[in-house]
């Protein structure tokens, strides 16, 4: 690695969709010392000021429920070489613990979550940008694994939290982002690990030359379960978003 400015790659998708499993892929191919992945839930706005009951009717899924004028600046911190103090939030309280953690500057920094590509201004400090489109019951199932193992949840209170706001909301404030990714994901089996050689070696190129990234002229087939392309080879799909409900491919492998 050199000491050029940070490449930053954004990776985006629905709850569960495996944003998480790809960005730790990419975090294993560089190392700890080359790699840092600043995930979005550490940046959920805390609710201390909250009774228990009324944190729980909290749109945990919409834009406003996350700090994103805080991570906007700690990316900017951290792209112009500055350690940032990352807040860490407790889902289980909804609450911003009291310790922080101190991250410091990496030459591949990974900023991963459900909405990051709805703030312009934190879109905007993306080198590189990642969709992970996932089938909407496939996410539901990870979020349940996760939510119950990991926070606290019961099945019934994942569900209903699912068909309340995490689908309107992904169908509303993320879906529509999609159209602006340079690469997507398509994760549609139940084991999801994919070839991240085409984004290592764009990577590699940004770090070289720190020019934008290049397409790719055809689209590329992986592990059963998950393909990966660039979007901009396909210019009318820019200019016609699929819409909600839409159960046609975004993206066709055949041109």
């Amino acid at each position: 690695m050199n000491s050029r400015q940070p490449v930053i790659i954004g990776i985006a998708g629905g709850s569960g969709s495996g944003k998480t499993t790809i960005a730790r892929q990419l975090l294993a191919h560089y190392g700890e010392n080359n790699c840092l992945i600043l995930s979005a839930d550490h940046y959920y706005q805390d609710q201390s000021d909250l009774t228990p009951e009324e944190r729980a009717t909290i749109n945990y899924d919409h834009p406003d429920s996350i700090d994103f004028d805080l991570l906007t600046e700690h990316v900017y911190s951290l792209k112009i070489g500055q350690a940032v103090e990352r807040p860490n939030f407790d889902f289980c309280t909804h609450t911003r613990m009291a310790e922080k953690t101190q991250l410091n500057v990496k030459p591949i920094i990974i900023v991963e979550g459900i909405l990051v590509f709805h703030p312009v201004d934190l879109f905007n400090q993306f080198d590189l940008t990642v969709f992970i489109d996932a089938l909407e019951d496939s996410c539901l199932k990870r979020r349940m694994q996760r939510d119950v193992n990991e926070r606290g949840r019961t099945p019934e209170s994942v569900i209903a939290q699912y068909q309340s706001s995490v689908l309107p909301m992904f169908r509303c404030y993320l879906f529509p982002t999609k159209a602006y990714a340079q690469f997507i994901v398509k994760n549609i089996g139940t084991e999801f690990e994919i070839d991240i050689s085409p984004i290592t070696n764009t990577i590699y190129t940004l770090r070289l030359t720190n020019e934008p990234a290049p397409v790719i002229e055809h689209p590329v087939s992986y592990n059963p379960g998950a393909t990966l392309f660039d979007p901009r080879n396909r210019p009318d799909a820019l200019k016609q978003p699929q819409q909600p409900g839409d159960t046609r491919s975004f993206f066709n492998l055949d041109y």
